[in-house]
């Protein structure tokens, strides 16, 4: 199963979002991180720096101790950690170098994969009253479910949109959005 997470913009709660199925789920996902430019380099960094593929791999030994997202995504129980970056054209190679490494289940967060691949669920994080980027609208109405992250406690189902406070959900196992996102985990 692939599960895609995607936003509107950055600092929306993807990483969040990812973080809590990664806490209710430790062990059971492996988690890939698209970053469709070539600011932070070219290639795939694993979490271990084992690679089996014939893909470029960037020297993982930053990974762990790196300040972005795939620090978090280790510490919330990930099986694995990939961080795929560069050009648009070559982001389809190394992903798929990627997925034949995974084991199990995957989330993937980037917009730029649904140009690449169709995922079995997907996600859509924005901001309450936060409008998104250019491209990233059209990415809604393909959504399963949108995730409305607000700085709120209240909780609220309208449909497939959620609204509910993604860092409130993090630190409240018992939380009800858990308890739906468990629900629509064991539908697909």
């Amino acid at each position: 199963m692939i599960i895609l997470v995607s936003g509107g913009k950055s600092n929306v709660g993807k990483t969040t979002l990812i973080r809590v199925l990664l806490s209710m789920f430790p062990g059971r996902f492996s988690v890939v991180k698209i970053t469709p430019s070539l600011h932070y380099g070219e290639g795939v960094i694993t979490d271990s720096g084992v690679f089996k593929s014939e893909c470029i791999v960037v020297d993982s030994s930053t990974l762990k101790i790196d300040k972005k997202d795939t620090s978090f995504f280790l510490d919330e129980g990930a099986k694995r950690v990939f961080w795929v970056r560069g050009e648009k054209e070559k982001l389809n190679y190394y992903l798929s170098c990627v997925l034949d490494e995974i084991d199990g289940d995957a989330i993937v967060e980037g917009n730029s994969f649904l140009h690449l691949r169709q995922p079995d669920l997907m996600f859509f994080v924005e901001k309450e009253s936060a409008e998104a980027k250019g491209g990233a609208e059209p990415l809604k109405t393909r959504a399963d479910f949108i995730v409305i992250n607000t700085e709120t406690k209240t909780f609220l189902i309208e449909g497939k949109v959620f609204t509910v406070n993604l860092l409130a959900v993090l630190n409240d196992v018992s939380h009800l959005f858990r308890t739906e996102l468990e629900k629509i985990l064991a539908r697909v």
